[in-house]
């Protein structure tokens, strides 16, 4: 496996484990002060956030938890959370910070596979602690099907119901159009979406298509090309 190819799915598994801890914050922070977000959010990371939870860069969440302050207060309100506070647990979050930090600043030369095996093991256990429905395969399984759905979804909205409801296509374009919904559908992820997509825009059948579609107003894939790229990179 590459080593940049191995930085990314790390990169991955950090995004998805942020949102099991955004919960267990957002739950439990504002019951410690009616100014919780400058005091326990604001006054640690020291600067103004105007992001929720869910926004937040898995770093400045275990910050907000770690924070010396934050850590007491929420041990003391919540003692039936003691699992959660438990130093077992804390010299666990403190590894998925320093993975982080190293994903963010990677020594490229000396990153290993044995190394990724290793962070995976330290995240996976980072959210069984706050997540026993679900683990760590499941969450990247729901990312990739959501960001899936939302290429999907804006592929139909703006191409493929538009065309299908055009009385005055050819056959053979809805033919293509038919298909063209099919195998988009049969992508296992965005990845997927995004590479049938491109081929299909530098595809001589796909630049004929574009024709007839312009001819009829109606829009194509090169049309929605930068939404599609936006909505994937964002």
């Amino acid at each position: 496996m590459e080593t940049i190819r191995i930085l990314q799915n790390i990169y991955e598994e950090l995004y998805v484990a942020r949102k099991p801890l955004a919960n267990f914050l957002e739950e439990r922070l504002p019951a410690l002060s009616s100014q919780w977000k400058k005091e326990c959010i604001e006054n640690v990371l020291n600067e103004k956030v105007n992001k929720n939870f869910f926004e937040l860069d898995i770093y400045y969440l275990l910050q907000i938890l770690l924070d010396e302050q934050n850590w007491h207060n929420l041990k003391n309100l919540f003692p039936k959370d003691e699992y959660y506070f438990e130093e077992e647990n804390k010299i666990l979050y403190k590894k998925v910070r320093q993975i982080r930090n190293e994903v963010m600043h990677p020594s490229l030369s000396s990153y290993t596979y044995a190394d990724f095996l290793e962070q995976e093991k330290t995240i996976n256990s980072f959210v069984n602690v706050f997540s026993q429905e679900k683990n760590l395969p499941q969450l990247i399984l729901e990312l990739h099907q959501a960001e899936k759905t939302k290429l999907i979804n804006i592929i139909e909205k703006n191409v493929i119901i538009p065309e299908l409801s055009c009385e005055f296509l050819p056959e053979n374009i809805i033919k293509s159009i038919k298909n063209t919904r099919t195998r988009l559908n049969i992508q296992n992820t965005a990845q997927g979406i995004i590479s049938f997509f491109n081929d299909s825009l530098n595809a001589e059948r796909g630049k004929e298509i574009c024709k007839v579609l312009h001819k009829n107003s109606l829009k194509s894939f090169e049309d929605i090309k930068s939404e599609v790229e936006k909505s994937y990179y964002s």
